[in-house]
């Protein structure tokens, strides 16, 4: 699973969890929420409700059409119509005519994700119909601003949803400025970071790996993630020889395939793709890394930095968006310039050529993360601020 819905399946677990009933609309059949058949059902205390999706404009020129038609119709039909272009079948019926019978009575609607807004805008409506406070955690790629413009990166219709949220919640500082010039109050905007489960991790974490040393991109492989950046960066250490080899573990966008069939030979033998793995796969994966390379302008935190730092392997990340604010330079890792492959290519050499170094920032973030960025450190703020908006104590009173 991605960063965000690995967010929202954990903030709904951490709500039961606290005697909280949470309820899921989804397009993703995600198994850490409800293993239970396509259409969803009950999950211990989690109800998960599916809804199928589709993109409607697989062609550039099918996009531009009904980008154009949704900017002259209301906020609904700019919502349904506009990037990402992507029509979800039965939702906006389910929450206008059968949400509060079968699934309330509701406190609060929690709803995102940007550009998502065909999923958000029948959440906001819901909330302003039924009179409900609305929390909005938009996971703004904010680092995407610099190369593309804010309603491809908002979404169509997303700035009058933003304005008129209760709460809206950001993961790092880099999401604040983006939101108060979309016109959102800053003290409606609230900085709480995401966390993960506290298991134990090795002492020893770091210290030994494979050799040749592994460098290591998890995730989603696109341009917006970084991986053509860190091909090209990978090309130029191939040619001073250093002996190391690339893991790409996620699933490659066309591009990425187009940019590994066109490497030379030598250069792709020091490249292995590991194809969509599983949650094992991919925590295995990171336990044996040196190094994981995370130069994504699309990302609003850095979820796989946190489970990186879990097994002791250092960082490097660009200066876009959540990870360049996450990461802390030459403590707990190494932040570099946003689409600059000599940058990262330098990057990686020295710490490939230095282990104490690298280990020392690896288990700068290992300490980090146990003190500061467990779910049991960081969920009471977002508790807190869910009981706030909601009115009433996760277990007290009318379910919430």
């Amino acid at each position: 699973m991605g960063g965000s819905p690995a967010l929202f399946a954990d903030l709904a677990r951490l709500w039961r969890d606290a005697g909280g009933e949470p309820v899921v609309y989804t397009t993703r059949p995600d198994p850490l929420l409800a293993p239970v058949g396509a259409q969803g059902g009950d999950h211990g205390g989690i109800t998960v409700r599916r809804f199928p999706a589709r993109c409607v404009a697989p062609r550039r020129w099918a996009g531009r059409l009904l980008a154009a038609a949704g900017r002259a119709g209301p906020p609904p039909w700019q919502a349904a119509l506009g990037f990402p272009h992507v029509l979800t079948y039965g939702y906006r019926a389910h929450l206008r005519r059968r949400a509060e019978a079968q699934d309330g009575p509701f406190r609060l609607v929690v709803g995102g994700v940007l550009p998502h807004v065909h999923f958000l805008e029948p959440a906001a409506r819901l909330a302003a119909r039924r009179r409900l406070p609305l929390m909005v955690i938009p996971l703004l790629h904010a680092g995407l601003l610099e190369v593309h413009g804010r309603r491809r990166v908002l979404g169509p219709a997303a700035g009058a949803i933003l304005r008129g949220a209760d709460a809206v919640v950001t993961l790092t500082e880099a999401e604040r400025e983006p939101l108060e010039a979309a016109g959102v109050p800053g003290a409606r905007i609230h900085v709480l970071p995401l966390g993960l489960d506290g298991q134990a991790v090795p002492e020893a974490a770091g210290t030994a790996g494979p050799e040749p040393p592994e460098v290591i991109q998890v995730g989603a492989l696109s341009a917006g993630k970084g991986t053509l950046v860190l091909l090209q960066a990978w090309e130029r250490l191939a040619r001073t020889g250093v002996g190391a080899v690339l893991i790409l573990a996620g699933r490659p966008e066309p591009e990425v395939r187009r940019a590994l069939s066109r490497l030379t030979p030598a250069v792709r033998s020091r490249v292995r793709l590991l194809e969509e793995p599983d949650d094992g796969e991919r925590d295995e994966a990171l336990s044996r890394a040196a190094v994981l390379a995370f130069p994504s302008r699309a990302d609003a935190f850095g979820r796989v930095i946190l489970e990186g730092w879990r097994h002791g392997v250092a960082p490097v990340v660009a200066a876009a968006g959540g990870p360049g604010r996450l990461v802390r330079q030459g403590v707990d890792g190494l932040i570099v310039p946003p689409d600059d492959p000599g940058a990262l290519a330098a990057a990686l050499s020295g710490l490939l050529a230095d282990g104490a170094r690298r280990r020392a920032l690896g288990e700068a973030g290992r300490r980090r993360l146990q003190s500061q960025l467990t779910w049991g450190a960081v969920f009471p703020r977002w508790r807190d601020l869910l009981e706030s908006l909601a009115g009433a104590p996760a277990g007290g009173g009318t379910p919430p």
